[in-house]
Order: structure tokens, then C-alpha cells, then sequence
């Protein structure tokens, strides 16, 4: 736009140079009809950035195709895009199934930047989360016995108690006593013990074990599971806990 002004006015110096007088009406027209264009495209951006205005959308479904590819993702709790420009700033709310607010930061950097990957003329993408938030505890304890008696060891231990109890009032809703599937093993029963109830989705765990520089230590710490130190001797007393 800033080159073909100057080439039009000079194809029409050239013809009037020429003896061709009409060619400088031209040029002047034509000169006139590429102003009103880019005025016209200044004083659009212009608007749309002063009225804040939202994207279209078409682009709004894309940036929701994008978020969907992350499996993390357990909700779009809002999505607002607007124009400032050709440029475009978006701003997301996300409920992420995650525990841990490490691992959903680095999923939201994941996002932000496959978005401003796949979205053209995206400035800044600025996202809000929450990793999952759910309305009971998981708790578990390791059991020489399904009467529930208490095992010194966690790895060696027979028995495995889960059950869950509610945050709002500490109502049990869950309970039940799992054999343990690792208890033959030779090596690493305890980390795959611990790997196990990590995938049943623990939360706290009960034992009289010391896992200071243990494996199992260690992959309840990864995995965000809080590890509580008990002297208690039956299942019952760790329920009435608090």
C-alpha cells in the first residue's frame, strides 16, 4: 500500500510526459481509491479495538478444538477472545484433572503455546485453572489382617484398607479391604504397591512405616499423596480420625 501510490503517480507523470494529459486523472483516481482502501482498514482496526470487540466464531471453535486435544482437560469453564487490531487476546478458565498445581501449570503451558501455534495472530493467551477439586478423600492403610489390625511394614502388608470419607462432614462413603497383588514379589514390592494405589486415585495414606529414602517415598511424593505417621494398632482408630 505504501509502494503503489508512488507508482501510479508516476505511470501518470510518465503519460502526461507523453502527451497522454487524461492518464494524470487517472492516477489521481486511483490514488484516491487506495487512500479511502487503507482509511477504511485503519479506521476498522481502529473501532474493533476501541468497542473490544470478540472474535468470530469460527475462531472461537478453533481455539476449543485445540484445548479438547489435551486429555488433562476436564472442562472449559469460559472462553473470551476479542480483537485489538489484526491481534487477538484470549483468556480461558480450565478445570484440569490434575492434583497437583505443578503439573497443571505445565499443561496450561502446553496449551498457550499450541494455541498460539495454530491460531493465527494470536498476541496472548492468558488462562485460569484449577486442578480437580473433589468432594471426598481417598484414604488407605496397610493391614496384617481383615479385622484390621495395622502392619508395621507396607510393602509386606497382606491387606490393603481403602475408603473414602467426606470432606463437609467426615461421613464415610466408601470402605472396603483389597488383598495385596505385590506381596510375592521378591524387589519393588512396596514401589508397585504404591504405584497401585496412585492409580486407584489416593489421597492420604495411614502407616507406621518410616519411607525416608524409600521408593514408595518417593512415588507417593511425585504423585502429590500425603503420608501420615500413625501409632495406631486398628483400622477402626484411623477412621475416627481427622
Amino acid at each position: 500500500m505504501d509502494i503503489a501510490p508512488l507508482a501510479v503517480v508516476a505511470v501518470g507523470i510518465l503519460g502526461a510526459r507523453l502527451s497522454y494529459p487524461f492518464m494524470d486523472r487517472i492516477s489521481a483516481f486511483v490514488v484516491l481509491l487506495l487512500v479511502i482502501k487503507a482509511g477504511y482498514g485503519i479506521l476498522k482496526d481502529s473501532m474493533r479495538s476501541l468497542l473490544d470487540a470478540s472474535v468470530d466464531g469460527e475462531t472461537l471453535d478453533k481455539i476449543k478444538d485445540v484445548i479438547r486435544i489435551f486429555p488433562q482437560v476436564k472442562e472449559i469453564s469460559s472462553l473470551h477472545a476479542r480483537n485489538s487490531g489484526r491481534f487477538i487476546f484470549v483468556t480461558i478458565d480450565l478445570g484440569l484433572s490434575l492434583k497437583r498445581l505443578k503439573d497443571a501449570h505445565e499443561i496450561a503451558d502446553s496449551i498457550e503455546m499450541e494455541i498460539n501455534a495454530r491460531i493465527p495472530f494470536v498476541e496472548r493467551v492468558l488462562i485460569h485453572y484449577e486442578p480437580e477439586r473433589k468432594d471426598y478423600q481417598r484414604y488407605a492403610a496397610g493391614l496384617t489382617n481383615r479385622e484390621g489390625e495395622i502392619s508395621e511394614h507396607f510393602g509386606g502388608a497382606p491387606f490393603i484398607a481403602l475408603w473414602d470419607k467426606r470432606v463437609s462432614d467426615g461421613v464415610i462413603l466408601h470402605q472396603e479391604i483389597l488383598e495385596n497383588l505385590f506381596l510375592d514379589i521378591e524387589k519393588g514390592k512396596g514401589i508397585r504397591l504404591a504405584e497401585f494405589l496412585v492409580e486407584k486415585g489416593l489421597d492420604i495414606l495411614y502407616t507406621r512405616e518410616d519411607f525416608e529414602g524409600k521408593g514408595p517415598g518417593y512415588v507417593f511424593s511425585d504423585a502429590d499423596v500425603e503420608v501420615r505417621r500413625i501409632d495406631l494398632k486398628t483400622l477402626n482408630d484411623m477412621i475416627d480420625l481427622k
